[in-house]
């Protein structure tokens, strides 16, 4: 399941450049103005639509979603290559091709944060945008298969830009390695591996609480997960490209369920060994070991 929410598709000529020439890079923007919601985006983007020579973004990065305006595969016009002040810092030419670094837009997923880059450095970065940034660089990860060297805008145009900066950088970069450590183990209760379909518009959350922090809102049309139980009315479900648990109101926003019957397919990054060792125990006793069944069934399950 894509972190995207949102869709926006240019009409004009400025902004979407066509497919990329390749891939391995992903830069970061702030937007700069003072709002930072999906409305705030959707504006701008129709704005730079009637313009046709301001900059544009794959990604825009909100407190309430993420807005796709250029396919991740085209090329965006983030970063100007024509600019008096592109000069690309020296150790993006010990990571990348000279031909990457000099033509960055042809490369890159270009991602841009709503809001002020000052401002947030002073107030504090809202954790839903610094989370958006590492889960969108995890999804170009996967979409490409391999890593990406990661980039402030103001690495190619230190003269005149700033953004996202470095404390950005950081709690991204925090973020990230928090996504790709070890999977947790779903906090639940009842074991059960259920073939789920999420309602249109589902809050999905980060822990089985009404209060718990909204991780997103689910797109316009439900979705099916796979579901390994439930906790104080909520289902809990791996979302593979989000790297972390998921909980929604089973009452509310579960449209339906049913026995997932499939129980011997390998999950990624889980070897056969562990899944044979589970089997003997988990699996033979009736699923009783909720823990570790839920932690074997996390990812790869079809």
């Amino acid at each position: 399941m894509t972190v995207v929410t949102h869709t926006y598709r240019f009409t004009g000529q400025g902004e979407d450049f066509g497919p990329r020439k390749g891939a391995g890079l992903v830069i970061l923007h702030t937007w700069e103005s003072a709002g930072n919601t999906v409305a705030d985006a959707l504006a701008g983007l129709k704005w730079q639509d009637r313009d046709d020579t301001a900059g544009s973004y794959n990604r825009v990065i909100c407190v309430d979603g993420v807005v796709s305006a250029v396919p991740d595969d085209h090329i965006s016009g983030g970063v100007n290559p024509a600019s008096t002040y592109f000069k690309p810092r020296a150790w993006l030419f010990q990571v990348l091709a000279a031909n990457k670094v000099n033509d960055p837009n042809s490369y890159a997923l270009q991602l841009c944060a709503m809001g002020q880059r000052a401002a947030y450095d002073k107030a504090g970065w809202p954790p839903a945008i610094i989370d958006g940034f590492a889960r969108c660089i995890l999804e170009e990860e996967a979409r490409i298969g391999g890593p990406v060297v990661v980039a402030n805008h103001a690495d190619f145009q230190p003269g005149n830009r700033t953004d996202a900066g470095d404390i950005a950088m950081a709690l991204v970069k925090k973020r990230y390695a928090e996504l790709t450590a070890e999977v947790s183990v779903a906090d639940i209760d009842t074991f059960k591996l259920e073939r789920i379909v999420i309602d249109a518009f589902a809050n999905i959350r980060s822990a089985p609480a009404e209060n718990a922090p909204l991780l997103f809102q689910n797109g316009d049309k439900p979705s099916p997960a796979i579901s390994v139980g439930t906790k104080n009315g909520f289902h809990a479900y791996w979302m593979n490209a989000n790297r972390a648990w998921g909980y929604t109101s089973t009452a509310a926003n579960v449209v339906s369920a049913e026995p997932y019957q499939n129980t011997v397919e390998v999950p990624t990054g889980i070897t056969q060994a562990q899944l044979d060792e589970a089997k003997a125990t988990s699996f033979a006793a009736g699923f009783t070991d909720a823990k570790t069944k839920a932690r074997i069934s996390v990812e790869g399950i079809k």
